[in-house]
C-alpha cells in the first residue's frame, strides 16, 4: 500500500486504508508467479487444413505458437505443461526451469496430425484426471466459425 497518486485508478484505492488514515490510499498489485499453464493441442483432422496462401498447415502454425509461448511463460517463472489429442494421447506434466523449454520440444518434436475427429469433451476429462492443481488451460485448436 502507498499514498494516492494522481492518476491511479479508483478501483486501486483501499477504502478501508483510508478511512483509518484520513488520506488516499493505493493498493499495488505484484505479477503473479509459478503459475501452471497447460496447452491442449489438437492434432486431428480440422488442424491439417493450409488457408490461403500459406507455407504451413494449421497445426504448424500451432506447434510455433505453442512453442512461442511455453519460452516466454518458462521465461517469467510460470511451468507449461502439453496434453496433445485427437490421435495422439502425449502429455507433458508441467516443467519449469532452464529445462523447461527442452522438455516440451522434446514431447512435440515428432508429432503429427492425425485423421481422427477432435473430441473435446474427451480431452478435457482425461486432462482433468491429469491435471488436479488449478491451470490456466490453452485450446490450441481450429474450429472455424461462421455466423
Amino acid at each position: 500500500r502507498r499514498e494516492y497518486r494522481e492518476g491511479d485508478a479508483l478501483r486501486q484505492i483501499d477504502w478501508s486504508a483510508v478511512s483509518r488514515r484520513n488520506k488516499l490510499i493505493s493498493r499495488e498489485y505484484r505479477q503473479e508467479r509459478n503459475q501452471r499453464i497447460v496447452f491442449l493441442l489438437d492434432c486431428g483432422r480440422r488442424m491439417r487444413t493450409v488457408e490461403g496462401s500459406a507455407q504451413l498447415n494449421h497445426f504448424d502454425t500451432a506447434l510455433n505458437a505453442v512453442l512461442l509461448l511455453s519460452h516466454i511463460a518458462l521465461r517469467q517463472g510460470d511451468a507449461v505443461g502439453l496434453q496433445a489429442f485427437a490421435g495422439s494421447d502425449r502429455w507433458l506434466a508441467p516443467v519449469s526451469g532452464r529445462g523447461g523449454i527442452s522438455a516440451v520440444l522434446s514431447s512435440i518434436f515428432d508429432l503429427q496430425t492425425t485423421t481422427a475427429p477432435s473430441d473435446y469433451a474427451h480431452a478435457a476429462a482425461t486432462l482433468a484426471t491429469r491435471q488436479r492443481r488449478r491451470a490456466l488451460v490453452v485450446l490450441v485448436t481450429n474450429i472455424k466459425y461462421e455466423c
